[in-house]
């Protein structure tokens, strides 16, 4: 009797009854993980001591906030108000997880990049991992059985797909693989056994509070955790679901109170550093065509490249667009037959393909920023794909996934994902190498975009580095032959003639920078090229307006104190250097006028400690050598004055033409000029600050 009268349980409630007994496949992970890491390995081994690139170069290389010599620095500068110290060349205030693992690689290998693509293919392989265990998971709560084979096929598409090389190889992309490590690992962390143990929610909480400091974009973790929540574990019965539904609420919470701060501190939800971001409407227009190229990307990954320069689109009739929204309707009415079945199948679908929707949702819909394509935006949520694709796989061959994948038994289907993941590595391979040499990376955007003008102006910038001017200048002008208004392209010509020397010529191009777009990095060049022909009235006048575009430029103030030193007015410098150090008192130029105040009190012990730090934060500061070789003569110590003066000669041979003297602080104002047949052989000073370069 009963047994007769007992209630009959709905597949929902023996899902939550399976979990609860702990019937999860907890063995079987340590091949796995080593086969990954032995694929990782082999695919980007050759690649881990490649240059920096792009932003590399001044979120890491140049940044001076991840420059600390003991640990207990390490909190200070990850974060601040953004709107009051905005400077490219800093930590990304919104970002503090990341940039804590950037200073703790600089800490402990300083800036060569061995070190921070040793930690992000780690990370990558780390990710592949996580991915490999939540897949296990989704099919053990879907089909009651253990596919171990099946989700490390997915995890090895996943790890060497060529469009993970972006990230896998690309330091400055690290965010994205801390945003995946937090989220999975979240994720998999509330999919365990029921009950949901403390340790657990505590857990996944933390990873989502830990992701939404690494990157924004993990802000949509909330609506994963209920998508997976309600579509695997309870199977779309909301009966099931109800009573576990309170456990989602804390999160949301987070969520908003995150939301809230962010926009209270830094004054915006959206990307913090676009530099000049789209409008909102052309964007979100142009996204339409841009999903439907994400998911040709993860499907056929052809035609990928460093950088990318979609077409730009304004309305919904334009033919690209109507075309994409066509094909994205088509793919959405394929996936609506099979999730409107009802099977575990079905649902493993529906949860693939909101998975992609949700996690590409940050940066493909009204939040505008630079790029309207970029491949590290697949990252994530790729994984909805590659959940489709193996589906897919399964389905040809019928795979019954109620039963363990046999690969003894399907020995064509394990025979094509082995070719399919060998391809994957082969183009994965080829691609790494590119980053081994930045100019050929370069190159190969120009052969999918001839005219990309980032290309042209990246390639200027390499050649300039290089100290091969004259093919700088061509790729600068290559740049803006592509766009007339390439405001960082006519600023880095404007550098190059005022390294040579040609101080009127440099001025014109500052100034055609300005009148592209009023930049605070423009207006400082304006004012030391003022500086280097003695007009302080006009240099005084760019630099106030440096700080009109940005009131926190500690550049600006730095430079106005630098004018008042020169005119010996040294009550005004340290004013204006006293200003410049409450915004960012270590900034190295600041430090190097300083110790010249100081050594004209004659306060050379004071001096030789201001010229230090500017080293410490610039070790390529050849100006604060030479000061220092003056400070030590002055001092009574010709040898280590000698030291000193040889390592700025390397750095920068103008110097040989400046004896060490008494007195002797090198000004960039003047004094100095160069014979103009000895161009080729000067190695300029490093700017403490490139922004937009």
């Amino acid at each position: 009797m009963g047994r007769r009268n007992k209630k009959k349980k709905s597949l929902a409630e023996k899902g939550a009854e399976t979990a609860s007994v702990g019937g999860f496949p907890r063995r079987g992970g340590v091949w796995p993980a080593v086969l990954l890491v032995v694929v990782g390995f082999l695919l980007y081994g050759q690649t881990l001591r490649a240059p920096f690139v792009l932003d590399d170069v001044h979120k890491i290389q140049n940044n001076p906030d991840i420059r600390i010599e003991r640990l207990s620095q390490i909190f200070s500068k990850l974060v601040y108000p953004y709107s009051q110290n905005k400077s490219f060349v800093r930590n990304n205030p919104s970002r503090p997880v990341t940039f804590f693992t950037y200073t703790l690689n600089y800490y402990f290998g300083r800036v060569d990049p061995f070190g921070y693509r040793v930690v992000n293919l780690f990370g990558h392989l780390a990710v592949g991992f996580l991915l490999f265990l939540l897949t296990r998971r989704l099919f053990f709560l879907l089909f009651r059985t253990d596919q171990a084979v099946l989700s490390f096929f997915l995890a090895l598409l996943f790890v060497v797909h060529p469009v993970n090389s972006v990230v896998a190889l690309y330091s400055f992309n690290r965010s994205d693989i801390l945003a995946a490590l937090t989220s999975v690992g979240a994720l998999l962390l509330f999919l365990g056994p029921a009950p949901l143990t403390w340790g657990r929610y505590g857990g996944a909480m933390a990873l989502f509070v830990l992701g939404l400091g690494s990157k924004q974009s993990v802000a949509v973790l909330p609506a994963i955790l209920l998508l997976a929540d309600f579509v695997v574990v309870h199977r779309g019965e909301w009966a099931s679901f109800r009573s576990r539904a309170r456990v989602h609420v804390p999160f949301w919470i987070v969520l908003g109170l995150y939301v809230i701060a962010r926009i209270a501190y830094f004054g915006s939800f959206g990307d913090l550093e676009a530099q000049s971001p789209w409008e909102r409407w052309p964007y979100f227009v142009t996204q339409t065509v841009s999903v439907l190229r994400y998911i040709q990307c993860v499907f056929f990954p052809a035609w990928l490249s460093f950088d990318h320069m979609p077409a730009r689109y304004e309305s919904w009739g334009e033919p690209a667009v109507l075309l994409s929204a066509a094909g994205l309707l088509v793919l959405a009415g394929m996936a609506w037959t099979i999730v409107r079945r009802g099977t575990a199948v079905s649902r493993l679908v529906l949860f693939s393909a909101f998975w992609f929707i949700l996690q590409l949702a940050p940066s493909s819909s009204f939040l505008p920023t630079t790029a309207a394509f970029a491949e590290n935006r697949l990252y994530v949520s790729q994984y909805g794909l590659l959940l489709l694709l193996v589906l897919a796989y399964c389905a040809v061959f019928r795979v019954d996934l109620t039963k363990p994948f046999q690969s003894g038994t399907k020995v064509l289907c394990v025979g094509l994902l082995v070719v399919h993941v060998s391809i994957f590595g082969v183009l994965a391979h080829n691609r790494g190498l590119l980053f081994n040499d930045p100019v050929k990376l370069w190159e190969d955007v120009l052969r999918l975009y001839p005219k990309q003008s980032r290309a042209f102006y990246s390639l200027g910038y390499i050649y300039s580095e290089n100290k091969d001017y004259d093919k700088a200048l061509s790729y600068y002008a290559k740049a803006v032959e592509c766009d007339p208004h390439y405001a960082e392209a006519l600023n880095n010509i404007g550098l190059i003639y005022a390294r040579r020397w040609e101080t009127e010529k440099s001025i014109e191009y500052f100034q055609k920078s300005i009148d592209a777009v009023p930049r605070e990095i423009s207006y400082c060049n304006l004012g030391r090229a003022y500086m280097n022909l003695k007009k302080y009235p006009e240099a005084l006048t760019a630099l106030e307006r440096a700080i009109g575009v940005n009131p926190s430029s500690v550049l600006a103030y730095t430079l106005i104190g630098r004018i008042w030193y020169e005119q010996k007015n040294f009550q005004k410098a340290l004013q204006s250097f006293d200003q410049a150090s409450l915004r960012n008192p270590d900034f190295p130029e600041l430090q190097n006028n300083r110790g010249l105040l100081l050594l004209a009190e004659k306060k050379q012990d004071q001096a030789i400690a201001h010229f230090e730090r500017a080293i410490a934060a610039q070790p390529g500061f050849s100006e604060a050598y030479f000061n220092l070789s003056v400070a030590y003569i002055e001092s009574g110590f010709p040898e280590k004055s000698q030291e000193f003066y040889d390592k700025a000669c390397s750095l920068d041979p103008q110097y040989i033409f400046k004896p060490v003297r008494p007195g002797a602080g090198f000004m960039p104002g003047g004094a100095l000029q160069i014979p103009p047949n000895i161009e080729k052989f000067l190695h300029p000073s490093n700017p403490p600050v490139r922004v937009g370069e």
